[in-house]
């Protein structure tokens, strides 16, 4: 028996958290190891509503490390004034699985997901508002890399945050907040800590403010925030860079062009708004629409010509997302929820690539335009009422387009029509409480994805995969 398989079996009798964990996609992955909404651990989801794969390096722009306000949502914070001193209120949930991962016509893949976050409130005397410091941690760790599915053998994701709340009058909130990130990967197993390719750290902040006003009872938020941050890759360099002084060899005219450019390509400053709003259309159906615009420059990253020379231009990324979701909550022990989610990731960004006989020239390399619909369901079991067990599904489907990427035959050669990709998927999962403390977790999970790319030397474009998981979940 090998090291690995013994892992998650040990891992799930001690209780501890995951190693190794969930870092930024890059140009060749997905989102790896996300826990979806059901309840199912994929070792291969997909960024949250975007129902596909191959997010080129949308991935940052649109799933930050950063948890928001909705994955810690401060309304779980008591609102009652403290009338003596400070107050602690802490908060703390931890989630942990083993899974199992194939590829249609490949190897499976074993692995460990895991996540917590602690968030000790302090809720200062009268209308003194809430200090918010919030710690996250998610990690995955597999006992193999699957390129279509899994990149990372390990990968870590720590966060830190201190925000502060408060009423600002009637029904206006305020939240500022200064945040960090650090994700750590291992691409193998004897690659050394901190090193990796993809390794990010993130600084910056976040401002928002929330009108809560209520109509027969019920709240119908509106809210708007701000958010700015700088992400480096500290040990990312480009191809041009690092063969520097090979290519004065070969090329000396191309490599006064390079320069000093470029020792850092994938480093970009992040301005995001955001503005969200809820609304009760009937008794029992409730509404939401979210819109967010990202701007991100980056700082020493060039465009080519259309001869392949570099240029004194950078890449800049435009990235608009909206959102739509429905709630039903019109049956017992049953609710119901749909949404449609539209992704537009415009860049500047392009590629030349000398050995293609047509297309060799690529201008808006990265973007794409990406919908998606998923409609799900949570259905609480007709016993065990105290604690609430549930079974919960969805199903999806999506379609990107790329506005300017060719699609490649078996031998790599680009084509007249763009690349394109379209992904069903389905999940279902249980959560059954023990206590009101801990509880058992697990899914099933499939999807299935079809692209026009037939160039498969390095990745699949088109695959199956199927996963099952099984963990504990803690909560305070």
């Amino acid at each position: 028996m090998n090291k690995m398989s013994v892992i998650p079996a040990i891992m799930l009798l001690l209780g501890s958290a995951s190693f190794g964990a969930s870092a930024p996609a890059n140009s060749a992955t997905k989102n790896v190891a996300s826990a979806t909404a059901t309840g199912t651990t994929h070792f291969v989801a997909s960024v949250p509503a975007t129902g596909s794969t191959r997010l080129a390096e949308a991935a940052p722009a649109v799933a930050s490390t950063i948890v928001s306000e909705s994955a810690v949502d401060p309304a779980t914070v008591p609102k009652t004034p403290a009338k003596r001193g400070v107050r602690l209120i802490p908060i703390a949930n931890a989630d942990l699985r083993a899974g199992w991962t194939t590829v249609k016509n490949g190897k499976g893949a074993r692995g460990l997901t895991g996540s917590a976050m602690a968030l000790p409130a302090i809720q200062l005397p009268g209308k003194g508002g809430i200090i918010l410091p919030i710690y996250a941690f998610s990690g995955s760790v597999s006992d193999r890399v699957v390129e279509e599915s899994i990149l990372f053998s390990s990968r870590q994701t720590h966060m830190l945050s201190l925000g502060y709340k408060n009423t600002i009058t009637g029904n206006w909130e305020g939240k500022i907040s200064g945040d960090g990130a650090w994700a750590i990967t291992k691409e193998t197993f004897s690659e050394k800590f901190g090193k990796g390719l993809y390794d990010y750290r993130d600084l910056g902040g976040r401002a928002s403010v929330a009108w809560k006003p209520k109509r027969e009872g019920k709240e119908e938020p509106v809210t708007l925030g701000f958010r700015y941050f700088k992400r480096a890759y500290p040990n990312f360099k480009s191809l041009a860079s690092e063969n520097q002084a090979f290519l004065m060899q070969v090329n000396p005219s191309a490599a006064a062009a390079i320069a000093d450019k470029e020792k850092h390509p994938k480093d970009f400053s992040g301005m995001e708004i955001d503005a969200g709003a809820e609304r009760w259309l009937i008794e029992t159906l409730k509404g939401s629409l979210g819109y967010t615009l990202a701007l991100h420059p980056y700082a020493d990253r060039y465009l080519r010509s259309d001869q392949g020379l570099i240029t004194d231009k950078k890449r800049a990324d435009a990235i608009h997302r909206v959102e739509t979701r429905f709630d039903w909550l019109g049956l017992e022990k049953t609710d119901i929820w749909t949404s449609i989610d539209y992704l537009y990731f415009g860049s500047t960004g392009n590629n030349y690539d000398p050995s293609q006989p047509d297309y060799a020239y690529t201008p808006h390399f990265y973007q794409f335009s990406d919908l998606t619909w998923r409609v799900g369901g949570t259905y609480q079991l007709p016993f065990g009422e105290s604690l609430h067990p549930s079974v919960n599904t969805s199903l999806g489907a999506g379609l990107r387009n790329y506005s300017s990427r060719h699609a490649q035959d078996a031998n790599g050669v680009n084509l007249k029509p763009k690349q394109s990709e379209s992904t069903l998927s389905a999940d279902l999962g249980v959560n059954w409480p023990i206590n009101k403390w801990l509880g058992v977790v697990g899914g099933l999970g499939g999807e299935m994805v079809k692209s026009n790319n037939k160039f498969t030397r390095y990745l699949k474009y088109s695959y199956n995969l199927a996963s099952v998981s099984l963990g504990l979940t803690a909560k305070y």
